[in-house]
């Protein structure tokens, strides 16, 4: 029977389309990939409104090819602000309303600063502008640059504000739900998805996100905004001297974007470049004790060296970028004065101005615009900036587009993991929870079982357990038969693919998976603290009593272990302490936090590996004191007396077991008959 387990809806998608909006399967690139991935044992299906894993499909990647197909897509803007509340989206209404404004203001004080030749004038004062109403009245406005500048500056402060206030609280709510859903996936998530630092996906993917809806979005509306008002205003001011600039528009646009095109080709072929580098740092940080214990450090940094490629295999892609990078100054630099100087000669009355501006006289009567026509000098200047801003702003516009891009590349990626909701939910209040302490019947019926990231490899094969309340058994089998998947089984690490689990009989996927896991206590094969310590390590969320600590560990035989050290139970364990603790007192300490739980089911993995035979003695009388109120279950790769006391012995190998009683177990072991997997099987 296939084991389902209780998942939120994904709503009417079909098979062929992921779990998040505005992605679909259907565009995976490569031959069938498609069918592979929507065939792969990480997708849910639905069926009468419960979800279960489908069958593993037949090839070994592809999770792989999902995690490329996942980069080649993105969210439209509105998905991109979903995270927005009314208050967010009245500041960035409010903020891209000012990155208007300020893009008018932006020509409006361009076309002012070409007044300024009038300063130069013998009879003028202070530059000053003129507006004349419907009745004749003027009204004189002194140094109108410096008050446009001033508005300006204002306006792009606050919409600065306000669109970086609003993309960070959005990027804040977005961030919570990122981690409490990575938090809720199951091993299988991490197994298949995470390629990359967690830390760093956060950190890295927020950032873009924020730029993406904030600073970029304000840039977008004010550069084209402000680049559209120029060339209008530059053709209003003189037709024939602003077509013969505006050539160059299109040719700077386009070299622009080949540019930042051939940056990105560049990054890309870096990063695959150095990946065989990169590996080798990856082996030669897991092997580094066993490089320095041989001195192997001269021949791991001359592998690392002769694994770096050559700059001069990127020489086309540098010369590419070179090029369009050195046209895009020549362009701005040498093809603006060189057609303005072409045009002169396209403005009306050409000689009579400049005659006049020579001689130093005025062109007219009165201040500038209260006459239809800027004086030569003015509007040259003019038209001038005009050109070179907007050509400026439109050829940058597909760099702020691509950031905008960018961010719903990211967002992409972040909203899957949102919404794609697996299987176990590890810190979910649904499921239901029987009594308040479990009785401790196991049974394990016909399951079998596979690794999603390894679905041609079958781990375990219709495998038959049964555990009742006050029983010890062993499962014993040489490295990789399975017997530590059965333990992450039992903990509802992973959900099996046939078969059925049941606790006091009731399926485990039917259970809430919190009082699953605080009843049933677990020793891995090589435990760890966390750092802090031992006394908060053994307390974890609860609140003992010291008397009960010191009952727990007295149970546990370890109380002698801590008070000989000098701190007592206050000393620092985990990673980064200093303190000596030897592997089998932090089994100890884990077996008395598990007393201090009063879990009913123990599962103890490969207990008494590298335990001396005095030590092991002693383990095995506590562990037959304790029995009767409790269901233990061991595995282990070698014969140890352990399973003289049990009352079944499962030999395990390749997936398959033997159940033998503790009789035969026994015979076995006095015999020790080396090689005996050989002959059960």
């Amino acid at each position: 029977m296939s084991t389902q387990s209780r998942v939120t809806n994904f709503g009417d998608q079909g098979p062929s389309q992921m779990r998040y909006p505005g992605i679909s399967m259907s565009h995976t690139a490569g031959s069938g990939v498609s069918a592979k991935i929507r065939k792969s044992s990480k997708f849910l299906k639905q069926q009468d409104l419960l979800f279960k894993r489908v069958n593993p499909c037949l090839d070994d990647q592809p999770f792989s090819i999902l995690s490329k197909s996942l980069r080649t897509h993105e969210v439209n803007l509105r998905q991109l602000l979903r995270y927005a509340t009314c208050a967010d989206y009245f500041s960035m209404a409010l903020g891209l309303s000012f990155s208007f404004l300020s893009a008018i203001l932006y020509v409006a004080t361009i076309q002012s600063f070409g007044l300024f030749h009038q300063f130069f004038s013998e009879d003028v004062a202070a530059p000053c502008l003129n507006i004349r109403t419907t009745d004749g009245t003027v009204w004189q406005f002194k140094y109108p640059y410096l008050w446009l500048c001033i508005t300006l500056t204002v306006l792009s402060f606050f919409e600065n504000v306000l669109l970086d206030f609003s993309a960070g609280r959005q990027c804040k709510r977005l961030q919570l739900a990122y981690v409490d859903a990575l938090i809720r996936k199951d091993v299988t998530w991490f197994d298949c998805y995470i390629d990359r630092d967690l830390s760093f996906r956060v950190r890295k993917d927020m950032h873009e996100i924020r730029m993406g809806i904030g600073e970029a979005l304000g840039e977008l509306v004010f550069q084209t905004t402000a680049s559209t008002l120029m060339l209008a205003a530059s053709f209003m001011l003189n037709v024939k001297v602003a077509f013969i600039p505006l050539l160059i528009a299109p040719g700077f646009t386009i070299v622009s974007v080949l540019k930042l095109n051939a940056a990105k080709a560049i990054h890309q072929e870096d990063r695959r470049a150095y990946k065989p580098a990169n590996d080798v740092v990856v082996q030669m940080l897991q092997k580094v004790l066993t490089i320095k214990t041989f001195g192997g450090e001269g021949k791991a940094v001359n592998a690392y060296a002769s694994s770096l490629y050559c700059v001069w295999d990127l020489r086309k892609l540098i010369l590419l970028a070179a090029l369009w990078s050195s046209l895009c100054w020549f362009i701005s630099m040498v093809s603006h004065p060189f057609l303005i100087w072409i045009s002169v000669d396209y403005f009306d009355d050409y000689t009579e101005k400049m005659s006049n501006i020579k001689n130093c006289k005025r062109c007219d009567t009165s201040l500038i615009w209260v006459c239809p026509h800027v004086p030569i000098f003015g509007q040259l200047y003019t038209i001038l900036m005009y050109l070179v801003f907007a050509v400026y702003f439109l050829s940058n516009t597909p760099m702020v587009f691509s950031r905008i891009r960018e961010a719903q590349y990211r967002a992409a990626e972040a909203f899957f993991c949102i919404d794609c909701k697996t299987g176990i939910d590890n810190i979910s209040k649904e499921g239901h929870i029987p009594r308040q302490k479990a009785i401790g019947e196991v049974i394990i019926s016909d399951v079998t079982f596979n690794y999603p990231i390894r679905p041609l490899k079958p781990i375990l094969v219709g495998i038959n357990i049964a555990v009742h309340p006050g029983q010890m058994i062993t499962i014993f089998g040489p490295t990789n038969c399975g017997k530590t998947t059965v333990l992450r089984l039992l903990l509802r690490k992973f959900d099996i693919c046939e078969g059925s689990i049941q606790l006091d009989g009731t399926d485990l996927h039917t259970l809430n998976i919190s009082w699953l896991r605080s009843q049933i206590g677990y020793v891995p094969q090589c435990p760890v603290f966390l750092n802090g310590t031992i006394e908060e390590n053994l307390c974890g969320p609860l609140k003992p009593t010291m008397e009960e600590i010191l009952r727990a560990c007295r149970k546990a035989n370890v109380i002698s272990d801590i008070l000989a050290l000098p701190l007592g139970f206050k000393t620092m364990v985990g990673k980064k302490s200093n303190s000596k603790i030897t592997p089998l007192q932090v089994k100890k300490l884990f077996l008395a936090r598990i007393f201090l739980k009063k879990c009913r089911v123990v599962l103890l993995d490969d207990f008494f590996c590298n335990v001396d035979k005095s030590n092991e003695n002693q383990l095995v009388k506590l562990f037959e004191s304790i029995r009767e109120n409790m269901t233990l279950i061991f595995t282990s790769r070698k014969i140890s007396d352990i399973m003289k006391t049990c009352d079944t012995v499962y030999v395990m190998k390749e997936g398959q077991v033997l159940m033998l009683s503790f009789l035969v177990a026994s015979v076995l072991i006095c015999n020790f008959v080396t090689g005996y997997l050989s002959l059960c099987f």
